[in-house]
């Protein structure tokens, strides 16, 4: 027998179709395993098990020192705190001759506010791995904070600048950029468009205090 390389190399083919025959051989004898198909029955619906039962954390309310209410639900399957904090300081506070004054507020919150800016309030947020948003509607305004448990004070302390500080600084970028005027004012005539359309289906607008 010749040892070269063609030869070793016929032999490995040859073992190869080999065994490849030897496989077909013993799945051409195996048994033939049938399913057999489970009976349906159409004409009823199926029967469904009872559902879960429901079960819901607990609202803990307390009222701090200056009235303040905090409700608090926790939920620690993952490490993350949501906050928001709700005034009644909606659409329907707005002054007669003031209309859409609620949703400019809430929207001049992100723009500076106490000791920060508009950009130190967006960079803060962005170092901190979390989201803080402004809204206003009908009812109240409102600002919310989502920031993972561990960055929690420094979140609190930053969401406190924002609800609390003056926007005397936000009025001042204002004033130098009239696009974000034109922004706002767009805003402020959406809020108030809401207002009037909600008082044109519900009858006279007026703010939930009794004024006019």
């Amino acid at each position: 027998m010749r040892s070269d390389g063609r030869t070793v190399g016929q032999s490995g083919a040859l073992r190869k179709r080999l065994a490849l025959a030897g496989a077909v051989v013993l799945l051409s004898f195996s048994p033939t395993v049938r399913l057999s198909a489970q009976a349906v029955d159409r004409t009823k619906p199926p029967t469904l098990p009872p559902p879960p039962a429901l079960k819901l954390p607990a609202v803990q309310v307390d009222t701090l020192p200056n009235g303040l209410t905090v409700a608090v639900v926790e939920m620690h399957k993952v490490p993350l705190v949501d906050v928001q904090v709700l005034v009644d300081a909606g659409a329907a506070r707005d002054p007669a001759d003031l209309a859409g004054l609620a949703t400019f507020t809430a929207t001049m919150l992100q723009q500076g506010a106490g000791r920060r800016g508009a950009l130190e309030i967006a960079d803060e947020v962005a170092f901190l791995g979390g989201q803080l948003g402004t809204a206003a509607s009908y009812d109240a305004a409102t600002v919310t904070l989502h920031v993972p448990k561990r960055r929690l004070s420094r979140a609190l302390d930053l969401l406190a600048d924002v609800v609390l500080g003056d926007c005397v600084r936000a009025l001042s970028s204002i004033r130098t950029s009239p696009q974000r005027h034109r922004r706002l004012d767009q805003r402020s005539h959406a809020g108030s468009r809401r207002g009037i359309l909600r008082g044109e289906l519900q009858g006279e607008w007026r703010p939930h205090s009794g004024g006019g």
